[in-house]
């Protein structure tokens, strides 16, 4: 009972569980600014936030992380998993991305396939333009026991799995500024074992400004998401210290669902920039339970 009570408190508080395959854009460096990345979306840890951004990368990368949202939970663990790759081939970008969502009675794939390039050299009136687009792979899975055996949504199965797609936009305005916009899940997949289960379709849209400093940037953003019926908002900066050898970040998200959520990160650059290890933190201000104590998300990046 113990495990289903907390499955219970997830769902009534977690956005990211209340709308299926949120969770996947959560990548250190994502949470450690808020969620707020779709204007600086430009790496492997944010391809589920729009791929058009990766159109910036000239060589190859890759990022692997891992999460313990909600510990304390009793005897249910949740984990997250997110692994992605970038890089650049002829005429613009090619990624991958793999994402997991599971605890012990429940999981979720997501698997993302996107190219993206510049496509400022088609119009005369833009410049420094990226679009992008994205084949996703969605699959839920339901561990089986003594009652899904017994429960008649189960008849046909535990799992049901569905394709969709995401496009996504990014330009450069005066070097420094930065805007974004991304829509995901168009054709609004149902992954329901009987009833209905839609996969809402997501907008995101986001400005950003943005300096190099130290081999990175030093930003910040706002952005916008609207997830079918309910608006997030997110704000989140990052800025490097000690000649790009830390990496500090903070965000904020707020918006439908009593979301209030703060975080905090860092990541550690080595071998000129090309090694990173990140790690990020983020507790809801507004939530059910104190003995949660906040989510932890570690990774580490890789760029050749």
């Amino acid at each position: 009972m113990k495990k289903l009570a907390a499955i219970t408190i997830l769902i009534l508080i977690s956005k990211s569980v209340i709308h299926s395959f949120d969770a996947f854009t959560l990548s250190p460096r994502i949470i450690g600014v808020g969620s707020s990345m779709v204007a600086i979306s430009s790496d492997e840890g944010s391809l589920f936030n729009g791929v058009a951004g990766a159109s910036h990368r000239k060589h190859w990368s890759f990022t692997a992380s891992y999460a313990m949202p909600y510990i304390n939970l009793d005897d249910d663990d949740i984990r997250q998993g997110y692994l992605g790759i970038v890089g650049p081939v002829r005429n613009g970008s090619l990624s991958f991305a793999w994402g997991n969502l599971s605890t012990n009675i429940y999981s979720e794939d997501a698997i993302l396939i996107g190219y993206a390039k510049n496509i400022a050299k088609y119009f005369d009136f833009l410049d420094k333009a990226f679009a992008g687009i994205s084949l996703k792979y969605l699959r839920k899975d339901y561990q089986a026991n003594r009652y899904t055996l017994i429960d008649p949504v189960f008849q046909q199965g535990n799992d049901i799995d569905a394709f969709t797609f995401d496009i996504s936009y990014q330009q450069e305005i005066k070097n420094k500024l930065r805007v974004g916009f991304s829509f995901e899940n168009l054709t609004k997949p149902d992954l329901g074992l009987k009833a209905k289960d839609e996969v809402e379709r997501v907008f995101r849209i986001g400005i950003a400004f943005v300096k190099p400093k130290d081999n990175h940037y030093k930003c910040v953003e706002l952005s916008g998401e609207l997830n079918g019926d309910d608006f997030f908002g997110h704000f989140g900066a990052e800025y490097p210290v000690f000649n790009g050898l830390l990496i500090l970040r903070s965000g904020y998200e707020f918006g439908s669902e009593r979301l209030s959520n703060l975080s905090f990160g860092f990541g550690i650059s080595t071998f000129k920039s090309k090694f990173t290890l990140d790690y990020a933190f983020r507790i809801s201000l507004k939530g059910a339970d104190d003995d949660m104590n906040g989510s932890h998300y570690a990774g580490i990046s890789y760029g050749y």
